[in-house]
Order: C-alpha cells, then structure tokens, then sequence
C-alpha cells in the first residue's frame, strides 16, 4: 500500500507539495515503508533462523541414536542410571538396538540404587534379550544394588569397583500411617470398601493382623522372584541364597566370593575383555536411553500435576530399591 503512495507521489511531483506535507508528510510514509520492510526482513531471518534451529535439534535428538542404523559392526554403551521406573522411550531404544544387525556387543554402565520392582523386572528382561543376542558385559560404578543389581543380572558377566556396592537384595513397601496426626487436627476420614482387601493399606486405618499378613504375602512373594532370578542367573543354590538374598551390601572381593559378580575390574579392562570376547577390533558408540524432546512449561506442569496425583492416589508402591 506504502509503495503505491510512493508511486504516485513520484509521479505527481518528486518534490511533495504543501497539500501533502499538511496530511502526513512524504518523508513519515517513506520513513515507515522502511520500516515495513525492515521488519519484513527481519521476520524472513527469524524465519531461516528457527528451521536452522528446528534442523539441528532433529539432528541432535537423532544424533545419540543415529548409531541405530550405524554402517559398520560396533559396540554400544549404555548407560543405567538413577532410580528405575517403566519407561517406554528406553524400552523402544532396546528394541530398535536389539534388531541391528552391527551390533555386536554392549558395555553396560550401572550406577543405580534400584527402583520399582516391575520397572527393574521390565529392564533386566530386556537385557537379558539383548545378551541373547550379544555379549553383554556390565561395570557396576558406585552402586548397583537391588533394582540396579537384578538389572546386571541380565548380563553376560557382571563385574565392579572395589569400592562398589552391590546387593541390597530384598523388596520393600513403604506407607504413611497418618491416623494420630489426624486426631490431633481433629480430622476423621472414613472408607467404605466392597471387599476386606480393598485398597489396602489406608494411611487413615490402623492395620487389622489379616491386613498385615496380607501384605507381608504380598512382599515375600516379589522378594522370592528375586531370589530365584538371582539363583539361576548367578548359579547359587537356592539352599544358599540366604546368604546373599538378605538385604545385605557387598563390596568388591566379597561381593567375587559370594558370586555375584564375576570380577573386580575398570572401564578399560572391561572394555578390552569384552572385545577379547567379541573378537575383532571395534568402536564403542554411546547409545542414549533418555528422551532428548523438551517439553514446553505447560506441557511439563501437567505431567507433574498428572504425577502428582497419580503419586497420591496409589498409596503404595513395591519397590527394589536400596535402603
């Protein structure tokens, strides 16, 4: 619209007449038609600068695990840290990892405390698949201890610092019970069940001796999967595993004698035996088991709203962690 006014002023007169000058000036239309396309200019830029930007987080987030469709044989290394929940990103990457073709061993790092039971289960089962697979050869850091430590069980050898703890194997539950803490705010809260067992056990509720046999069950028979996981994938009797399957921790040699991991070793070694193993001369590439996409402020606020009030709505939560 600015450029036809311009137009018709060159036209008219190059130099503006007073008629002009008195209604807006020549020089303030021009001034922002200039500004029009500076700003115009600058949008185009922003533009170029967002794909560019949009074009390497792409390539960032599939940089950790372009190694997927890797060209030539090599060796991934992975990475479990932290507490273990489910997690299906983690669970899609082994997947895909377990299905390529060049791959030809993995070296897993493990610095974990534990976590859920199910989460554990679920992440020893896919190590186990790929050991299947490959040789899997595991390097206990600070701690790999209960959840951390069923998850080594999945591989071919397990091996740790000296300093590294391990075992904790056992499970737990832990609730709140919060029923004098409601009397002395003059709180009541009252439950109606369908059945005995029914969303046990309540914070607000001193627990019947049926409730706590009930639970006691219920953990006896998770510790006891992993007591049996610990007795055929380690080869200790079960007659002996009480020994090991008692809560306790172990460090390095006596964690070698008690079988329950191969060998006191470091990266490098453990590097250069698993390539012994394998039998040829490869790259170890880093395999990434965490989701790279950032999320938006909102978009993470709802997931811990969600959290949250999932966290508070199941009162409790079997765990294999260590305490």
């Amino acid at each position: 619209m600015f450029g036809f006014f311009k137009k018709v002023f060159y036209k008219v007169d190059k130099k503006p007449s007073g008629f002009l000058q008195k209604c807006s000036d020549y020089n303030t239309i021009t001034f922002i038609e200039k500004l029009l396309q500076d700003v115009a200019k600058w949008k185009i830029i922003s533009i170029i600068l967002v794909f560019i930007a949009c074009f390497f987080a792409i390539n960032n987030k599939q940089s950790s695990n372009s190694i997927m469709n890797y060209g030539k044989d090599f060796i991934a290394v992975i990475e479990i840290d932290s507490v273990i929940q489910t997690d299906k990103h983690r669970t899609k990457v082994l997947e895909k990892l377990s299905e390529n073709k060049n791959l030809k061993g993995v070296f897993l790092k493990i610095n974990s405390p534990g976590g859920t039971i199910t989460g554990s289960e679920i992440l020893y089962n896919e190590i186990k698949k790929l050991s299947k697979i490959v040789p899997v050869y595991s390097l206990i850091y600070d701690v790999g201890a209960s959840g951390g430590y069923m998850v080594a069980l999945g591989s071919t050898k397990i091996f740790a610092h000296q300093t590294s703890i391990t075992g904790s194997i056992g499970v737990l539950m832990q609730t709140l019970e919060a029923q004098e803490l409601a009397k002395k705010i003059g709180a009541r809260f009252r439950t109606y069940r369908s059945a005995t067992y029914k969303a046990q056990p309540d914070s607000f509720e001193e627990p019947s001796e049926e409730i706590q046999k009930y639970m006691e069950t219920a953990i006896k028979e998770s510790h006891k999967f992993f007591e049996n996981l610990v007795s055929v994938e380690r080869k200790i009797p079960l007659s002996q595993i009480s020994d090991v399957a008692n809560g306790k921790i172990f460090m390095g040699n006596e964690a070698v004698s008690l079988k329950l991991i191969d060998d006191v070793s470091n990266e490098e070694s453990v590097k250069q035996e698993l390539l012994k193993h394998v039998g040829q001369k490869l790259d170890f590439k880093d395999i990434s088991l965490k989701e790279d996409d950032k999320e938006s402020f909102f978009s993470e606020l709802i997931d811990e709203i969600i959290k949250k009030n999932k966290d508070t709505s199941s009162k409790v939560q079997v765990l294999a962690i260590m305490k």
